[in-house]
């Protein structure tokens, strides 16, 4: 070709120039493990870009995935919790029972021939309310688990109706916990809550009905943080006397069963003690770990940070309380009825 070297182009299909040659010089030559390379990392970097997005778009519903977490954790301590109180009250009607006159609780045995008919032993039976003083325990944990849910949503970053909807259920629970708390209990259960947490509880109830805003929350649930912490610990200390009632009208109906002490059925009434007693020891466990949810919750609350390392929290504590939730739920069921 000598030194008649021609200009020339390598053209894309476009037609657009790539590489050029100038005339009277050498032809560039193309290393193409480098160009290689160059197109490796581009690739690397434009992944990366579109991974970085998606791993966003996931961020943004993380708030509404670690919230359900939360609320089921909280939805197995409800009921174990509502078993426990429940058992109880069950043991308290029956023994209560025991004291009527046979002939009032029960025409139908000790005799040939029924001495009486009555439409109602063959009838559904209507629910029974709980004693006041031990529906007093059950919305009080209620309102507990309640109080926690709004502060996650809180750290979610809920607003509005949302928001809304979850601080009409606490101020329902607070103003039914404040009517029932102070209730003087049956046999060894003493009133739960004193009148100052009474009034507080329902002064937030009044508060909380209205407010949307989430940072109009913030300042209300954030005032009354303690409310929550006394409420958790009186049930904690209740826990003696809820045993001892059990202990006292569980082992008046396992007595009174035919044949006792030493049928199967009297045996069966018996065993529901040292099970219930099992059962308080889980609750107590969960009630401790809902009291330090409830501390983490308010302490990410107060920091300046970003919602991503509050939930991250909120998670941590929610896989807390559904272990213990699940432990009460196994301690409970031979109580259950």
């Amino acid at each position: 070709m000598g030194s008649m070297v021609s200009a020339f182009a390598i053209r894309n299909r476009n037609q657009a120039p790539l590489l050029i040659a100038p005339r009277n010089c050498r032809m560039i030559r193309v290393d193409w493990k480098i160009e290689a390379g160059r197109m490796v990392r581009l690739c690397s970097a434009i992944f990366a870009a579109v991974l970085g997005a998606g791993l966003l778009t996931a961020c943004a519903e993380t708030p509404r995935e670690q919230l359900r977490t939360y609320v089921t954790a909280f939805d197995a301590a409800r009921d174990g919790s509502r078993v426990i109180y429940g058992a109880l009250d069950d043991a308290v009607a029956e023994a209560k029972a025991l004291q009527e006159p046979a002939a009032a609780r029960d025409c139908t045995t000790g005799a040939p021939a029924p001495s009486c008919f009555d439409p109602a032993d063959v009838l559904p039976k209507p629910d029974r309310p709980r004693e006041p003083s031990i529906e007093a325990r059950v919305v009080t944990f209620e309102a507990v688990a309640l109080y926690n849910e709004a502060l996650i949503a809180l750290a979610s970053g809920a607003t509005g109706d949302a928001l809304g909807a979850r601080l009409t259920s606490l101020a329902g629970a607070l103003d039914k916990a404040a009517g029932l708390a102070g209730f003087t209990g049956v046999g060894a259960l003493t009133p739960l809550l004193a009148a100052p947490v009474i009034n507080a509880f329902t002064a937030l109830a009044t508060r909380v009905e209205t407010i949307r805003a989430n940072a109009e929350a913030r300042t209300a649930l954030l005032k009354d943080e303690a409310l929550t912490q006394d409420a958790i610990q009186a049930l904690i200390d209740d826990t003696p006397a809820v045993y001892s009632l059990y202990l006292s009208a569980q082992g008046n109906v396992a007595t009174a069963v035919p044949g006792a002490p030493l049928s199967a059925a009297s045996v069966a009434a018996f065993q529901k003690i040292p099970a219930f007693h099992k059962a308080l020891g889980q609750y107590v466990v969960l009630l401790n770990a809902t009291d330090e949810s409830h501390e983490a919750l308010i302490a990410e609350l107060r920091r300046p940070q970003s919602p991503e390392a509050r939930l991250n929290t909120a998670l941590d504590q929610a896989l807390e309380i559904r272990s213990a939730g699940r432990a009460l739920r196994d301690a409970v069921r031979p109580i259950a009825p």
